[in-house]
């Protein structure tokens, strides 16, 4: 039994390396019998898997398969599972166990996939019904820190990400996703499914020309105006822009758009009343 650090904290782990060069069928299967809440494919043979099942060996259970780098981690621990795999010669994988889901824990890897790029770091946080996967670790060669990929081999319809929510308890502000940069949020969805895109308001009396550098934001029109010119450095030839007015002026109604690299001109087919609130949409 050995231990990893945690937070200032101890995990308890248990560590096998597998021999792989021969058949294990789930008829006479490798059992794990001590409680444990998180399994970690540490290392792996190339194209090296196993097959395993949790708690029983049930027949009609079907088997998860992990490989390198794989992760499961479950709200509560297991009291028992059962490994399989087939024949791989000089195949051998490395499986870690952790006997809780509920702390932080980091692995250093220093070999994953693209050998030439070391010192990636990966972590998970699991908690009861909750868990975080982060990396500092990206593609050399793509620049990507987290890469999921799916290959849709099936003619079936396939979803490549699925996240489900069962929406108990939650506060008003709950998100069901949401994308931040230092802490500033993007792109969101709400738990009712309201849509958040990072956007930039013009306070009421600034009028005309504007510089708004976000995909989304409201301009205003002067009295009497009809055409604005918005610059935004989000905005090619083939950008789509969607305007549409936010105060009820009686005479004011957009004519139409025009867009060129880095700059769309909003035109109203009459003149505005009153100052009036334009609200803009950039799609890329």
């Amino acid at each position: 039994m050995s231990q990893a650090s945690v937070n200032n904290a101890q995990i308890e782990v248990q560590r096998f390396t597998l021999d792989l060069s021969t058949e294990k069928l789930f008829s006479r299967p490798f059992e794990i019998s001590s409680p444990f809440a998180c399994m970690y494919i540490e290392s792996s043979t190339d194209a090296a898997y196993i097959k395993v099942k949790f708690d029983t060996n049930d027949s009609f259970q079907n088997y998860v398969t992990l490989g390198q780098k794989d992760i499961i981690s479950f709200p509560y621990q297991k009291k028992k599972c059962f490994i399989a795999w087939d024949a791989l010669a000089s195949g051998s994988c490395t499986v870690v166990f952790l006997s809780t889901g509920k702390a932080s824990f980091f692995f250093d890897d220093y070999d994953l996939v693209h050998k030439h790029f070391n010192e990636k770091i990966y972590g998970i946080k699991s908690f009861y019904n909750q868990m975080n996967l982060f990396s500092n670790a990206y593609d050399q060669e793509d620049n990507n820190a987290l890469y999921l990929a799916n290959t849709w081999s099936s003619p079936n319809d396939v979803i490549s990400i699925l996240a489900e929510i069962e929406n108990i308890q939650s506060g008003d502000n709950a998100r069901f996703m949401s994308f931040r940069l230092s802490g500033e949020e993007y792109f969101g969805v709400d738990k009712n499914a309201k849509l958040f895109i990072k956007s930039e308001i013009t306070d009421t009396g600034i009028t005309g020309d504007i510089t708004i550098n976000q995909p989304s934001g409201t301009v205003n029109f002067a009295t009497g105006a009809t055409t604005l010119r918005l610059t935004n450095s989000l905005i090619t030839r083939d950008s789509i822009v969607l305007c549409v007015l936010r105060t009820g002026d009686v005479t004011a109604c957009i004519k139409n758009t025009s867009v060129s690299s880095g700059v769309v001109r909003i035109n109203l087919l009459t003149p505005a009343t009153n100052e009036t609130s334009c609200g803009f949409l950039v799609i890329n």
